[in-house]
């Protein structure tokens, strides 16, 4: 299986290693296959709305902070950012995804260093990228965009809370990506990103 190969290798060496029986193709289409099937807030939604979807948003905000509290312009640094927060959730197809309420009550400390091994091998091994996703610089801008999404996603999405949201709210996440589109955004993030230097 591949998530027992991905964890067994990790306790055994530290690093994440899988078999060449997985290539680079399959991999790809079971981590985008996992994360559009996956649902926040338990299903408790509106709509449909997936990892997918709430990884856009936060890769979106993500590069609009850095565009803001930075005042540049869509250097390497934004494409970076772009790409970290399209990934930040990937290491939920090992770990599942895990609910606030939860997450709260029990120690993550394990889940959060497969995690993020998971989610710097998957960019290494699928996509020839280097992007370490725990550097503070990148991870400030993807915390504060996916606190931000959440709070926006619990009001206008979930089922699961007391407050009544507003229609035009309700309409701000009436849009549906698929796994196309998720990909094409990370293509475009990649290619942007290695094309252009730091400054």
């Amino acid at each position: 299986m591949f998530i027992e190969e991905i964890i067994e290798s990790y306790e055994s060496t530290g690093e994440i290693q899988i078999s060449s029986e997985w290539d680079v193709s399959s991999i790809r289409d079971l981590v985008f296959t996992a994360i559009a099937n996956t649902n926040r807030f338990n299903g408790m939604t509106k709509f449909p709305y997936n990892l997918i979807q709430h990884s856009i948003f936060v890769s979106n905000y993500a590069r609009d902070l850095y565009l803001i509290y930075k005042r540049a312009n869509k250097d390497r640094l934004y494409w970076k950012i772009g790409l970290c927060g399209l990934v930040h959730d990937l290491g939920e197809v090992i770990v599942g995804d895990t609910i606030f309420p939860i997450k709260k009550r029990v120690n993550r400390e394990y889940e959060n260093k497969i995690e993020f091994a998971f989610i710097n091998w998957f960019l290494r091994y699928c996509y020839d990228l280097d992007v370490d996703l725990t550097e503070d610089f990148y991870k400030s801008y993807i915390k504060e965009a996916d606190s931000t999404a959440g709070i926006l996603e619990l009001i206008g999405v979930s089922k699961d809370y007391k407050f009544c949201a507003e229609s035009f709210l309700e309409k701000a996440f009436d849009y549906e990506y698929n796994i196309d589109d998720y990909t094409k955004i990370l293509e475009d993030c990649k290619k942007e990103y290695t094309s252009l230097s730091f400054v």
